[in-house]
């Protein structure tokens, strides 16, 4: 375990000599967003709870927090939505104290260590030992971030230069089947566990990723004995085969060909398309398939039949917000209404958009970001909650 000077995050950044209670405060300390079970909480980094939220079947989402509630008639009010999005933000860097447990003190013995895409992090205050993890998906990051920061290079090179991104590559090798090229997995994007090992989505991610970091590395002209970008870039190439190979079947459901959820890889496949599963909606974006190309075809057609009651287990038609979800909840997401706004506007498909964007609307709360179900009341439409997982917003956001 290695010790650090300071932990830098979206969300926290705090030297190991900062005090709770010194007034030379971060200038960019944001909220901490948790949610379970359609209770959210956002906090500061000391752990003092600023907002609390819980979704009533009467009243909607109440909630508590130390300033005026949000004016719903100015929703459409761009400035006022921005000054109040500050409110929270405002809040923290005030040096204001929230609810809970006040602790005091100076934080000493910060130390880190990094396990696989996971951030271990301790520090002590006072007699406290506090312990947390941080999990992270550094490959991708990191491209984006040199692909939207060019002039960092030698920030990039130095993260390279460690064991991190190596570590996730050797982890990921464990995983691979030798007679057929896949990666197994143990659980879907939804946290669901799978009746077959290999997962197509995952894959189309994982090819991806591949793709990206070894075009990363050509970029900077690195390599090192285990970030080889000729390496990555064979390894993507020939994981692109295997999955061609072994997920692509005949649905019984439709009686054409297209992408199975599922495979062993052995010419079993379990056909189901699901909200969580935006990988699979981007082949194109990501040209894993060409638009002339036959695999666009069977993209098309995977596409149309999860989006179709024909996807018996994923999508809900049921009400005026019907649409795709998952198994892992049962009943429409807004994640799922992303998914058919994007896919019809990739096909340019104008009444299927109008559509989507229909939903979308209606379940985004004041801030333009819904999530993923946790609740819902009668009628099928999805309330929004747990403003930590802005799915659909991030989704859109490709566009």
């Amino acid at each position: 375990m290695g010790s650090i000077e300071t932990i830098t995050s979206s969300a926290l950044s705090l030297s190991s000599q900062q005090s709770f209670h010194s007034p030379n405060r971060s200038g960019h300390l944001k909220t901490l967003d948790i949610g379970l079970d359609g209770n959210t909480s956002s906090t500061n980094p000391f752990g003092d709870i600023l907002q609390l939220s819980c979704f009533h079947p009467l009243h909607g989402i109440v909630m508590v927090c130390p300033f005026k509630q949000f004016d719903g008639d100015r929703f459409y009010d761009s400035k006022y939505v921005r000054e109040y999005r500050k409110k929270l933000l405002d809040y923290v860097h005030s040096g204001k104290r929230g609810f809970g447990l006040h602790l005091t003190g100076a934080i000493s013995n910060l130390k880190s260590e990094t396990v696989a895409n996971n951030i271990n992090v301790t520090y002590s205050l006072g007699r406290v030992q506090v312990t947390t993890t941080v999990s992270c998906y550094p490959i991708l990051e990191l491209c984006d971030f040199l692909h939207n920061f060019p002039s960092e290079v030698d920030l990039v090179k130095s993260i390279l230069t460690e064991e991190t991104i190596p570590s996730i590559l050797s982890i990921l090798e464990l995983h691979r089947d030798p007679s057929t090229g896949l990666y197994s997995t143990e659980e879907t994007p939804g946290d669901d566990a799978v009746e077959h090992p290999f997962h197509f989505s995952s894959h189309i991610l994982l090819w991806h990723t591949l793709a990206r970091l070894a075009k990363t590395l050509s970029k900077l002209k690195f390599a090192s004995g285990t970030l080889n970008p000729e390496c990555l870039k064979k390894k993507a190439e020939q994981l692109q085969t295997s999955t061609l190979r072994h997920f692509v079947a005949c649905n019984p459901a439709t009686s054409t060909t297209m992408f199975a959820y599922l495979t062993d890889g052995a010419g079993v496949h379990t056909f189901y398309h699901d909200a969580n599963d935006l990988p699979t909606l981007f082949i194109p974006t990501w040209r894993f398939a060409d638009p002339s190309s036959p695999e666009h075809a069977l993209w098309t057609r995977t596409m149309e039949f999860g989006l179709s009651p024909l996807n018996t287990d994923g999508f809900f038609p049921q009400g005026p917000y019907g649409g795709l979800g998952s198994v892992h909840t049962r009943g429409p997401w807004p994640l799922g209404f992303a998914q058919e706004f994007i896919f019809a506007s990739l096909l340019g498909d104008r009444a299927a958009i109008e559509d989507a964007w229909r939903r979308i609307r209606a379940v985004c709360s004041w801030t333009g970001f819904s999530v993923k179900p946790s609740m819902r009341r009668p009628g099928n439409v999805i309330l929004p909650v747990g403003h930590g997982l802005a799915g659909l917003g991030v989704s859109l956001a490709v566009l």
